[in-house]
């Protein structure tokens, strides 16, 4: 089971990168660089040493096993994960492949937040979180084709309702 889950997450890693680049050539997605390819590494990395500690002793044969699933887990999350953007609105998919429409005359607000992380990583994260009726959605800033994408939600917002959006 092991070394089928192994090859299982080699062959996803590889399928996934003409997914990658086919999405780099999409200006209507919304999606994150930065996490495929920190999945990717993850991903590989933790299958080559899962193979290693299987050659040499099985004692950490689970822990192993564990940890090769959740790079398995992510890469199909980030595969499925998007937001889909056009004219009058724009779709949400999520880990389970299922999709969400919305308009962007069903937006109520957006509110810009800002997470900064301390030690040892420092970094700062700016997120926008759409409000929409009975759903948020947070939208990283870092994400490719964000600015496009709230350019477009902010225009059409404002043909709707007459004014411009409110940021809070």
């Amino acid at each position: 089971l092991s070394y089928l889950i192994i090859v299982l997450n080699i062959v996803l890693a590889i399928i996934e990168i003409p997914v990658y680049i086919r999405r780099i050539k999409r200006t209507d997605l919304v999606y994150s660089k930065w996490e495929f390819w920190w999945f990717e590494c993850f991903s590989i990395f933790f299958s080559i040493l899962h193979f290693w500690i299987l050659q040499s002793e099985h004692k950490y044969n689970d822990v192993m096993l564990f940890i090769t699933v959740i790079g398995w887990v992510g890469l199909i999350a980030w595969l499925r994960e998007s937001i889909q953007f056009d004219e009058s609105g724009f779709c949400i998919y999520n880990i389970l492949g299922q999709k969400k429409r919305y308009e962007y005359k069903d937006v109520l607000m957006i509110k810009q937040k800002k997470r900064e992380y301390g030690r040892p990583y420092h970094r700062t994260e700016r997120i926008a979180v759409i409000h929409l009726p009975n759903k948020k959605v947070s939208v990283n800033r870092e994400y490719e084709n964000y600015f496009e994408f709230m350019e477009k939600m902010a225009k059409k917002y404002k043909e709707v309702h007459g004014h411009k959006m409110i940021n809070k």
